[in-house]
C-alpha cells in the first residue's frame, strides 16, 4: 500500500514539475519575442538600392519610398513592397527585396527593356484594315499621318515609357495608346518574329503598321513587295507561304505588288507589266 502511496505522489509531483517547467519555457519565449520585436537592436540601419535599366526613378525615391529605416526587421514586409513600387512605377519590371539579418535590406531592381518603338498614327483612319485596295495610299500618307507620340514597349507588351529616341524596330501603330496600357503580349512577339525571320528572306522593312484587327502590314523597301500578315493565326504557316512564295516568283521572274497571308490561300497582287493576273 504505502509502495502505491509513493508512486502516486512521485507521479503527482513529476507532473508538478513538468507544468512548471513548461510555463517557465513559455514565458521565456515570450519574453525572446518581445525582445526580438521591441529591440533597437533590430531596428534597419541600411537600405542598400541596386537599380538596373531604370529610368524613371531614382535611388533616393525608392529609398522614400521604401521608408524602411528605424523599423523592425521582422515587420518588413517583402511582398507588398514589390507590389506597391511596380504598381507606381510601371518601367519597373521587378522588384527583388532580400534581408539581411539583423539590420540590413538590399533592394534590387530591373526596370523594362526596349524591344520596340510604337509609334502612334493618328486618330483619323485608325480603323481602317489593311487591304490591297488602300494599301498603296497608306503608305503615301503615312509620314503626314504619324504623330510625335511614341513609346517603349518591352516584350510583355507593356508600354512602360515615351521614346526620347528610337529604340529597336520602328512599329506604326493604329489605336490607343498610353504609358501603362498593355498591347497584347503575343502580338508584339509576333511582330518582332516576323520582322526577324524577313531579314532571312533578304526582305528588309522600311516602315510597318499593326492594326487594331491584328492585321501587321510591311511595306519593305524598293523592289520588294508589300506584306500583310495577321498577328492572330500561326506566324510560322504565314512565313512558309511567304517564303514559298518569294522563292516561286524568284523562279518564274515575276515582280509581286503585294501579298496578302491572312488567308488560308494568300493573295498575291503582281506587278500589271510583268502579269496582269492575279491568284488566290
Amino acid at each position: 500500500m504505502q509502495r502505491r502511496k509513493f508512486k502516486k505522489r512521485d507521479r503527482s509531483i513529476s507532473k508538478k514539475i513538468w507544468r512548471i517547467g513548461l510555463g517557465v519555457l513559455v514565458l521565456f519565449l515570450i519574453l525572446d519575442a518581445y525582445l526580438l520585436l521591441t529591440s533597437r537592436f533590430f531596428n534597419i540601419k541600411s537600405v542598400e538600392i541596386v537599380l538596373d535599366k531604370v529610368n524613371c526613378t531614382d535611388e533616393v525615391t525608392i529609398k522614400k519610398e521604401a521608408s524602411f529605416s528605424g523599423k523592425n526587421f521582422f515587420f518588413v514586409n517583402i511582398q507588398k513592397f514589390e507590389n506597391q513600387i511596380k504598381k507606381k512605377y510601371i518601367c519597373i519590371k521587378s522588384a527583388n527585396l532580400t534581408k539581411d539579418f539583423p539590420d540590413k535590406v538590399k533592394i534590387e531592381i530591373t526596370g523594362r527593356e526596349a524591344i520596340a518603338t510604337l509609334i502612334l498614327l493618328n486618330t483619323e483612319e485608325s480603323t481602317h484594315s489593311a487591304s490591297l485596295e488602300n494599301i498603296a495610299s497608306i503608305y503615301a500618307a503615312l509620314i503626314k499621318e504619324q504623330s510625335s507620340d511614341k513609346y517603349l514597349v518591352d516584350l510583355e507588351g507593356i508600354v512602360f515609357s515615351k521614346a526620347g529616341q528610337i529604340t529597336g524596330p520602328k512599329l506604326f501603330f493604329r489605336g490607343n495608346l498610353s504609358i501603362g496600357k498593355k498591347v497584347e503580349e503575343k502580338i508584339v512577339e509576333n511582330a518582332l518574329e516576323i520582322l526577324t525571320k524577313l531579314k532571312s528572306f533578304e526582305v528588309n522593312v522600311s516602315n510597318a503598321i499593326i492594326y487594331p484587327d491584328d492585321s501587321f502590314l510591311l511595306y519593305p523597301l524598293i523592289g520588294k513587295p508589300g506584306i500583310i500578315f495577321t498577328l492572330k493565326k500561326n506566324i510560322e504557316i504565314q512565313l512558309a507561304s511567304l517564303q514559298l512564295i518569294l522563292t516561286q516568283a524568284k523562279i518564274e521572274e515575276q515582280e509581286m505588288e503585294f501579298i496578302d497571308l491572312r488567308y488560308d490561300k494568300p493573295i498575291i497582287k503582281y506587278v500589271p507589266e510583268k502579269s496582269n493576273y492575279g491568284k488566290r
